[in-house]
């Protein structure tokens, strides 16, 4: 078993190895592409904070719910008085209470998770700019393109009219972002069969 576990481990290494020569050695010119979209999607550390995110949102949309619940009931509470009588006023002030409260929790709530969402991306990003300028360094690259790697469904306007603009019409052996999906996640857990999957956010843009 052990013997097993460093033939494979080996063989990782030589196709790493084998990917890394390739785009260095068919690449005329010091030019590269890379997905970063891609790269976000299957980065395992990122989407784990996103989700976090999602948890968050989910719970604080648990507590809308709870105060909706209880402006119902003091509705109808309020039923069979008037205005002026002690329970209608109680009730009354007591909605637009929580009405108001909820309001100015949701605009806090909408600036937070945004901050946090640009925080995200603005980190990993970084972290994937840092990978790929230590692997440019390394292969002699002087520019990297980023590139849609996504094939155009024809069933699909928003795909067809992304494949036209892409700005990459052709390329060989010169794509990095299976190299670039391995750095990010290097030594990081696989997620299970439930979390692999997860949706990521429309960002960042091509």
């Amino acid at each position: 078993m052990k013997a097993s576990i460093v033939a494979a481990m080996a063989a990782c290494m030589v196709c790493g190895g084998l990917l890394v020569s390739t785009v260095s050695a068919q690449s005329q010119s010091p030019v590269v592409v890379l997905d970063v979209s891609k790269v976000f999607k299957e980065h395992i550390r990122f989407k784990q904070d996103l989700q976090l995110m999602t948890k968050d949102a989910e719970a604080f949309q648990a507590y809308i719910q709870q105060q909706e619940i209880r402006v119902k009931a003091l509705l109808e509470e309020q039923q069979g008085s008037r205005p002026g009588d002690p329970v209608y006023n109680r009730t009354d002030e007591e909605m637009t209470r929580i009405r108001s409260e909820v309001q100015v929790q949701s605009q806090l709530k909408k600036k937070e998770l945004m901050m946090r969402e640009a925080k995200v991306y603005f980190q990993y990003y970084n972290e994937l700019q840092a990978e790929v300028g230590k692997f440019c360094d390394a292969q002699k690259i002087s520019l990297v393109i980023r590139w849609n790697s996504e094939p155009i469904d024809q069933d699909d306007r928003v795909s067809v009219q992304q494949g036209v603009n892409n700005s990459i019409v052709y390329q060989r052996n010169l794509d990095i972002t299976p190299l670039m999906i391995e750095k990010v996640n290097m030594g990081v857990p696989q997620p299970g069969p439930d979390n692999r999957n997860a949706a990521i956010p429309a960002r960042p843009s091509r």
